[in-house]
């Protein structure tokens, strides 16, 4: 399931994200994140306002935790489906649209989810997501090589962000 997941959800998300951390000055994050400490943090202000409207939502570092959500989503969707049968929809429709939703929101819920390992960096993140047929026509999706694969990115607006303090 993971692997299909991935193939047919993961690799073509239009989900992209933009980690803070409640703690700035962490040497771990200066190892993995600066450079190997030679780079350079920049504390803006999550309070800001934004010109886009991202999704705000806190990291899930819990294994449990992150189970019990993806358990919720699911269960949630699954009595909807039901509710909807009952009423009268098609069953074939209905799957349709609750098979869709749960993906969309599996994609967002995940890219909230990380090891127990990192729950030191106490991270925030604003994830932009977007749907296919519902892309602004200014938005330009652009690639990078990292890990040896081409990764999808955005540029975010943050120029009315608050910069609060660089380290």
């Amino acid at each position: 399931v993971q692997k299909v997941f991935h193939k047919y959800f993961s690799e073509p998300s239009l989900s992209f994200s933009i980690s803070f951390s409640e703690h700035p000055d962490l040497p771990r994050q200066w190892q993995d994140y600066a450079s190997g400490g030679t780079g350079f943090v920049l504390g803006w202000s999550i309070d800001s306002e934004y010109p886009e409207k991202p999704l705000p939502m806190w990291v899930t570092y819990d294994p449990i935790r992150q189970e019990s959500l993806i358990d919720g989503l699911i269960e949630f969707h699954f009595d909807y489906f039901g509710h909807v049968v009952v009423k009268g929809e098609e069953p074939l429709r209905a799957w349709t649209r609750v098979g869709l939703s749960l993906a969309i929101m599996l994609d967002v819920v995940l890219q909230t989810f990380k090891e127990t390992k990192w729950s030191s960096e106490a991270e925030f993140r604003y994830v932009y997501q977007f749907f296919e047929g519902y892309i602004p026509i200014e938005r330009t999706f652009k690639t990078r090589e990292g890990c040896g694969v081409q990764k999808r990115y955005i540029d975010a607006d943050f120029s009315q962000a608050a910069l609060r303090r660089v380290l």
